[in-house]
């Protein structure tokens, strides 16, 4: 093939794939084309300044707005609050209505279309503009239905463009309960209202609607926490709070009562409590008032004073109001996470000691010998997040001692920065209460039950296990009972017996059970006995001695051990005291130990009798 032909191939192409993209942007023009021709009318959406929307069996819903400005409510109640997208979105899909036919009015009966009584009546202001329009019956392809505009013309427009326009009040309100969903709250009140109903009675009740003091917090951004200012000057309870704000930031209106005949109906006349927020954008405060719980579908009424209309919301919220004024008050002692902390420092009347996790487990420092039991760490940790003090104290702590405190608590972050302190002294005329500093500041009265287990020296974290391994791992026992050695040795994952000579295990089951038993040994009191001499104990001659040899994750064999077990304690006939290497002071364990042998010994026969 030359290169003419070439050439001539390639015009070909160019012409042709002109061709179609001229037929393709053609049938574009008259697609646009036609779809100008259908435009019912030329404004713009922002030129549209009023809107009736009227339902068949409803009353019609009215919104007005300046040119460019705000929608407001004029009917069926101007203190209606519109919902701007919705009417905004009429406005758009009234300006862009397509007439699908033209209809010769002429000798038609209206009633015939469905026009005698209006599906639709709709009407509008745009600039100059007064449009009329009235929708009727679909037409017998079910695509379009008939339109009468402005009393003169009969059109076929869309059923889409129908439902567009034709929309209930419930969608053209606005049915969040506050203005700005995305607003941040920074100033939340309560309030109780005195409503005289019921089982209230009082001596000297209040009068009916009178509020109670109310309960104020505040925060400066959403990050900030909350801190109350009335009546009292603290920290809020942040998960109170919240969860009310949040709740009705966040809730949807429903069953809207417009204009209510009478609001004791409702529960609102009085109301039983107020809740005011006001957000961070312009300011304002908006004010809910909440009345009676409605059975048949789980909401509560509630009333916006500054909007005639009743409505319902969930009543999710009325659970979360506390039932006494004080559980608004943060009253933990430690209003921090506790997981951001990994040092505790415990300073009490005879000791001051740490407990640090530097990424191993937490330890007590400053005892090497001393094995850490991470539980009772746990369980004290989990038992100072939960202490909340019970009343409220104003003024400044040295007020109530805690300048000299008793015990001082000091939590360090692991990230540095400011410690969390608390403090704790005795109430000097209460001796079941105690006074207790926050860690934000404020003092409380708390029980003395309460604080009591955080009250403890460093052996409280002192391990209760004793001999403490893996079953699995362990390879040999080795044990003096009763003026006789034993010695047993696993070979092939099956134990033997070593010594006495020529005895073997009448069942594996036996010896599984005692490792398993020595495995998780325990001391039944967390503090061992105080230095005395070894003869008070029955250690000097021991009844039991005993260790095992336990295999490390890498192969090597160590021993656990001995464990050397006196005499039966004077104050406890079911414990005896115990000693072990690597471990300083002197231990109970239970006298279930000394049985559990016993009983394990019976498993040991001669190798002759195994044999038969």
């Amino acid at each position: 093939m030359n290169w003419r032909v070439t050439l001539g191939l390639f015009v070909a192409f160019v012409v042709l794939t002109g061709a179609y993209f001229g037929m393709q942007y053609q049938r574009v023009v008259d697609v646009v084309e036609q779809q100008q021709a259908k435009q019912l009318f030329t404004f713009k959406p922002d030129a549209v300044t009023r809107i009736s929307i009227e339902r068949i069996g409803e009353a019609a819903s009215v919104a007005e707005r300046e040119p460019g400005g705000a929608w407001k409510m004029v009917e069926p109640n101007a203190t209606i609050a519109p919902f701007p997208m919705m009417w905004d979105r009429v406005a758009h899909n009234l300006a862009g209505l397509l007439q699908q036919r033209d209809i010769d009015l002429a000798g038609l009966n209206l009633a015939d279309y469905g026009l005698d009584v209006p599906a639709l009546t709709f009407e509008a202001t745009a600039g100059d503009e007064a449009i009329d329009l009235k929708f009727g019956s679909l037409e017998p392809t079910q695509e379009n239905r008939y339109a009468l505009l402005n009393d003169d013309r009969l059109l076929l427009i869309h059923k889409d463009q129908f439902f567009e326009l034709n929309r209930p009040l419930d969608d053209l309100r606005n049915r969040f309960t506050v203005d700005d969903r995305d607003a941040t709250i920074v100033r939340f009140e309560f309030a109780h209202i005195w409503t005289g109903r019921g089982d209230e009675t009082l001596e000297n009740p209040p009068a009916v609607g009178e509020e109670s003091t109310p309960i104020i917090a505040v925060r400066d951004s959403a990050d900030d926490v909350w801190r109350l200012e009335e009546p009292w000057q603290t920290m809020a309870n942040q998960d109170v709070v919240d969860g009310i704000v949040k709740e009705l930031q966040f809730a949807v209106g429903r069953n809207f009562v417009d204009n209510p005949e009478d609001l004791s109906d409702y529960g609102l006349k009085p109301a039983s409590f107020r809740v005011t927020l006001t957000d961070n954008q312009d300011g304002k405060a908006q004010t809910f008032l909440f009345g009676f719980i409605t059975e048949e579908n789980g909401g509560v009424f509630v009333q916006r004073p500054d909007r005639e209309g009743v409505f319902v919301i969930d009543a999710q919220v009325i659970t979360l109001i506390p039932k006494s004024p004080l559980d608004f008050q943060e009253r933990r002692l430690l209003t921090r996470q506790a997981l951001e902390f990994n040092q505790i420092e415990i300073s009490g009347p005879t000791e001051s000691f740490s407990i640090t996790d530097a990424g191993g487990g937490w330890k007590v420092e400053n005892d090497p010998g001393f094995i850490t039991d991470y539980n009772a760490v746990s369980a004290y940790i989990g038992t100072l997040k939960n202490a909340r003090g019970d009343e409220y104290l104003e003024g400044e702590p040295a007020q109530y001692g805690l300048d000299a405190p008793e015990w001082r608590l000091v939590l360090h972050p692991k990230t540095g920065g400011a410690p969390a302190e608390i403090l704790l002294k005795p109430h000097p005329d209460d001796p079941e209460k105690y006074y207790a500093k926050q860690d934000q500041g404020p003092v409380y009265e708390i029980a003395k039950s309460v604080v009591e287990p955080l009250m403890v020296s460093h052996a409280h974290f002192r391990s209760r296990f004793l001999m403490r391994f893996l079953p699995a791992k362990a390879n040999g026992l080795r044990f003096a009972f009763e003026g006789q050695d034993y010695a047993f040795k696993k070979a092939h994952g099956l134990w033997v017996v070593e010594q006495p000579a020529g005895k073997a295990l009448s069942s594996q089951g036996e010896m599984e059970r005692i490792i398993d038993a020595l495995s998780k040994l325990t001391a039944p009191h967390a503090e061992p006995e105080t230095a005395a001499p070894e003869s008070g104990y029955g250690l000097d001659a021991p009844v039991l001695t005993l260790e095992a040899d336990v295999e490390g994750d890498d192969g090597k064999i160590s021993t656990t051990g001995p464990l050397q077990v006196g005499a039966i304690t004077a104050d406890a006939p079911l414990e005896r005291y115990a000693q072990i290497a690597g471990r300083d002071g002197v231990y109970r364990v239970r006298q279930k130990l000394i049985d559990d042998v016993r009983e394990f010994l019976r498993a040991i026969v001669d190798k002759q009798a195994t044999a038969q």
